[in-house]
């Protein structure tokens, strides 16, 4: 990170005890953590995000011997389809392989393309992106939590800035609601492959930037992390500056996490930047 854009000054790290289980025999104990960390940015502007946060839980397993307790072993439970936080190693991707059958956008600079969004009174691009703010770290109760969550994040962003359910078969990507319970909602409304073909083929209510750099506000950035044509990720920009554009997603959770180090960790992924 430190070669891309001058990495991180400092870390605030904290962390609580959410559940521990003891063996029979009292001589090993499991315990989960919950890490909640902002690292803070070396180059920033004013008013900008100054740190990139992030949640994540780890398992950690204690023994008893002799001498007292040893640590045997932690493993972070990084979510399988969601960028790891910096502090973590990146899974590898294979090398690129032939396009997909959607409409990529391209990873290299933009040429002459902008991130200005033309705001209209269909949407409330600060309401979009003011409920990923509000509800990153503790999600709204109004709606149920997802293994993955990322595309249940933003479906709910979305409709809190405009977005208007419509009815149909839960199978059909045309149709996108949220029911109270997992068989009435649609699959658009928190599968990511289903959101992509729902927002851009069956609506319209958002189109494919020909290149990740021209992504605005309140847009919508998807990643295809295997190259297998179906979308793993999806994530809501809640900023964008002369420093960087900012994410904040689920199935993390992570706060204005900066693109270009996501570009760097992932320069495999396929990416679909949404104007929204």
């Amino acid at each position: 990170m430190q070669k891309i854009d001058g990495g991180f000054s400092y870390a605030e790290v904290s962390s609580s005890v959410e559940k521990a289980d003891f063996t029979a025999d009292g001589r090993r104990v499991v315990v989960r953590v919950v890490e909640r960390t902002n690292l803070y940015f070396q180059v920033t502007e004013p008013n900008s995000p100054q740190y990139n946060g992030y949640q994540l839980r780890h398992t950690l397993t204690f023994n008893r011997g002799e001498t007292g307790w040893t640590l045997a072993a932690i493993e972070a439970e990084i979510p399988p389809n969601a960028p790891a936080p910096a502090t973590q190693f990146a899974p590898s991707l294979p090398a690129v392989k032939a396009a997909p059958n959607k409409t990529q956008s391209s990873i290299d600079a933009k040429t002459g393309s902008t991130n200005h969004k033309v705001t209209t009174s269909a949407y409330d691009y600060y309401a979009i992106a003011d409920y990923a703010n509000t509800y990153v770290w503790n999600p709204n109760p109004d709606y149920r939590v997802y293994s993955q969550d990322c595309t249940n994040f933003l479906s709910q962003a979305m409709k809190a800035g405009g977005w208007q359910p419509v009815d149909g078969d839960r199978t059909w990507d045309g149709a996108w609601y949220y029911g109270n319970w997992t068989w009435t909602t649609s699959y658009t409304w928190a599968g990511a492959e289903n959101w992509y073909w729902f927002a851009t083929y069956q609506t319209q209510r958002t189109w494919i930037l020909p290149y990740v750099y021209d992504l605005g506000f309140a847009d919508v950035l998807q990643l295809d992390f295997q190259q297998d044509n179906i979308i793993d990720h999806s994530m809501i920009v809640t900023m964008v500056n002369t420093v960087d554009v900012h994410l904040t997603y689920h199935s993390g959770p992570e706060h204005n996490k900066r693109l270009r180090h996501i570009l760097d960790q992932y320069p495999n992924a396929w990416y679909y930047a949404h104007r929204t």
